[in-house]
């Protein structure tokens, strides 16, 4: 059996809030779909309030749920890294 290739990643990143970052990793991945290619999406996230359910069941950021249709794919929570700093702990 042939060892297949190995992943490749592209990474859209910004130092700030509201850049735009998912709508070009959202233009990207509708783009590589069209090619032909099967891209699958993670989404750095801090903690929010407004999720979208998953038909396989938890729940994943509204980003994380734009950036899955855009591959073409069902939201699920692998899709999604949440991270907690400092200040978005729970107390």
């Amino acid at each position: 059996m042939p060892n297949p290739s190995p992943a490749q990643i592209i990474v859209v990143s910004s130092a700030a809030d509201g850049a735009g970052k998912t709508h070009i990793a959202c233009a990207l991945a509708r783009w590589f779909v069209l090619q032909g290619y099967h891209p699958v999406p993670l989404h750095l996230s801090r903690p929010s309030p407004g999720r979208v359910e998953c038909p396989g069941g938890g729940t994943v950021s509204r980003s994380a749920a734009l950036l899955a249709e855009a591959c073409r794919l069902a939201p699920e929570p692998l899709f999604e890294s949440v991270s907690y700093t400092h200040q978005t702990l729970p107390t």
